[in-house]
């Protein structure tokens, strides 16, 4: 709970939470699937390295977006 907010807002704030450990989670797997085929082939080969910094640069730009607003 976050202090001075109205329990609407805070109730909106739980629920975005949910939904970032949700989107999280996803790409969690997502890069444990990279992992695991990293350098098999696909179209061109299945990249580890390349997921994981994916990823890191996606769930940065949706913190910022949560901390920033909507």
């Amino acid at each position: 709970m976050v202090k001075g907010l109205p329990i609407e807002n805070q109730r909106r704030l739980n629920s975005m939470n949910i939904w970032f450990i949700v989107y999280l989670f996803l790409n969690a797997m997502g890069l444990g699937m990279n992992l695991v085929k990293h350098g098999e082939p696909k179209d061109g080969e299945y990249n580890f390295w390349a997921s994981l910094i994916a990823t890191i640069i996606t769930v940065g730009i949706v913190v910022m977006a949560i901390k920033g607003g909507f």
